[in-house]
């Protein structure tokens, strides 16, 4: 393809790289003037069915994968003589070229990894093993604030393990990074085996040496298989310990999840040092590794954001009595009304996120049933707090949430920007201050009113939401999509003041109920899980703020 030639809705401007599978363009939207990176498969490869075929699932596996340290796909083009997968254009350079000029500082290194992990995690959460983690494949995006961000790419040869898309018997992967059973036994490789590559990549980030290399591909994988590597030279106790477990041979005996690796990798970082004084020492390493790296092509202008109003109602602080919640099998037991105050006065919005404005902000959008009017659906959690940063730094308020490794709030509740309410002001804002429940399915109380719609597909109908406000003014507290909460999930919730969830826990809370539950489970008593992860076609997000105290 030549600069000018136009692939379906996108001009081409110039070829940006090429490997062994595919070239990748750089490439314009033709109407929204948006510039993206476009994967296409070599034109000698295209008659191999099973290779296009893997090329194409690769792309449908990236486009439902959306996290921050990923590499999201926006479109794929499959016609006669073309497969391509359209992706987000990143400026920066791989790890691979990276450590062609040798190893980088520990906390460089140590902070690159937790970003993997981060996205690791989310990845084996979503069913699918990478099966190709190495240099090449972990890109160091340099963003327009001067800030870096690792990005896993190239699910050219992961492997779904609900849908079981591709062969499970074949050896896959690149010598000097796979796994022990990627050698040995390719049908067992599971989520232990990507834990295993990066392990191997963070040798290599911190000595400047592969953990197995050799001078041939044989011998190469017998060491793997024998588990022989170097100490690494000049690596702190705890990492070197780290790094030994993630290379165990026996996957039993490494890490069984990114977490636990995360956890101790971040444990080593801050030894011996404060953790908010060791970040501080990272982010001028970091810069400092910027400056020494050979400048790349400008940052990329994206089209101008106009950002829909997003109305709020302030709620003043007060000690507000809520009912018992009601779950998926009716009233939980041992679940009494309580009592909590909340000692700020706080915004929440008068609606759920809408599809044009978390599409103006974060330039995709994931619900299943499209239109702009309609609340934004099968958000992530994770997903639900990138775009409360992202809408903070639009109107230039302070990030509620801390992107690094995990998701943390380093200023707690109190900060300035927008975030997602605690369930216990989500629940103050549904009940506009009353105990009782609202009705909910086609039933009228008071001034809450349920519409319903007919959908094309099945004849089926499901609830569009409350068609008039509540006593305070909001809609849809309940029967259109369920909500992201702030806090993490636990069982019983008791009297309290300012209640934020526990400290620790695998779940988020959703509450409301959705349009796919029954009528008579969407009311704004409804409470359920999910993992922060989970994309659901019933769960949006409505997002609140805190507010100065009067006086």
């Amino acid at each position: 393809m030549s600069p000018g030639e136009t692939i379906d809705r996108y001009v081409v401007e110039g070829m940006l790289g090429e490997g062994g599978m595919a070239r990748v363009y750089r490439v314009r939207h033709l109407q929204l003037g948006s510039l993206h990176a476009l994967k296409v498969l070599h034109p000698h490869l295209l008659a191999h069915d099973e290779i296009r075929q893997r090329f194409i699932a690769e792309g449908r596996i990236q486009a439902r994968l959306r996290h921050p340290h990923l590499v999201p796909v926006t479109d794929i083009i499959s016609r006669p003589g073309l497969a391509g997968l359209v992706m987000d254009l990143l400026i920066g350079e791989d790890l691979e070229a990276i450590l062609e000029r040798g190893a980088v500082p520990a906390l460089v290194a140590q902070q690159w990894t937790l970003q993997a992990l981060s996205a690791l995690a989310f990845v084996h959460d979503s069913g699918i093993v990478h099966r190709d983690i190495k240099p090449a494949n972990l890109f160091i995006e340099r963003c327009s604030d001067g800030a870096q961000r690792l990005r896993v790419m190239d699910f050219g040869i992961a492997r779904d393990t609900q849908a079981a898309r591709t062969a499970a018997t074949t050896l896959m992967g690149t010598i000097g990074y796979m796994s022990p059973e990627q050698i040995l036994r390719p049908k067992t490789v599971d989520a232990r085996s990507d834990l295993f590559s990066l392990g191997a990549v963070l040798y290599e980030l911190l000595t400047g040496a592969g953990a197995f290399s050799t001078d041939s591909a044989f011998s190469t994988q017998q060491q793997i298989i024998a588990g022989r590597f170097r100490e690494p030279i000049g690596v702190s106790a705890r990492t070197a310990a780290v790094i030994r477990r993630a290379l165990r041979v026996n996957p039993q005996e490494r890490y069984h999840s990114a977490a636990a690796f995360a956890a101790d990798l971040a444990e080593s970082k801050s030894s011996g040092r404060s953790r908010w004084g060791m970040a501080a020492v990272c982010t001028a390493v970091i810069g400092a590794l910027a400056a020494m790296m050979v400048a790349a092509a400008p940052t990329p202008q994206r089209p101008p954001i106009d950002v829909p109003d997003y109305p709020m109602i302030s709620i003043a602080p007060n000690t507000f009595s809520l009912g018992a919640p009601v779950g998926e099998h009716g009233r939980r037991p041992n679940e009494a009304a309580i009592s909590v105050t909340l000692t700020r006065p706080y915004a929440i919005g008068r609606t759920e996120v809408s599809q044009a404005l978390y599409r103006s902000v974060m330039h995709t959008n994931p619900s299943a049933q499209i239109g702009d009017a309609l609340p934004v659906a099968r958000v992530t959690w994770a997903e639900a707090t990138q775009f409360a940063n992202a809408l903070s730094a639009h109107h230039g308020l302070t990030a509620c949430y801390r992107l690094s490794g995990e998701v943390t709030w380093p200023e707690g509740i109190d900060c300035s920007g927008y975030r997602l309410p605690t369930e216990a002001e989500w629940e103050v804002a549904a009940r506009a201050g009353q105990r009782t429940p609202y009705a909910s399915g086609s039933a009228a109380s008071g001034t809450t009113t349920v519409g319903w719609t007919r959908l094309n597909s099945g004849g089926r109908s499901r609830p569009i939401g409350q068609l008039t406000p509540n006593d305070w003014g909001l809609l849809d507290m309940h029967g259109n999509v369920a909500e992201w909460c702030w806090d993490r999930y636990e069982k019983s919730r008791y009297d309290s003041t300012d209640p934020q969830g526990p400290a620790h826990g695998r779940y988020r809370v959703v509450r409301g109920g959705s349009w796919r539950q029954a009528a008579t489970a969407a009311r704004s008593s409804r409470r359920d899980r999910q993992p922060a992860s989970r994309r659901h076609r019933g769960v949006g997000l409505r997002l609140a703020r805190s507010l100065p105290a009067e006086g």
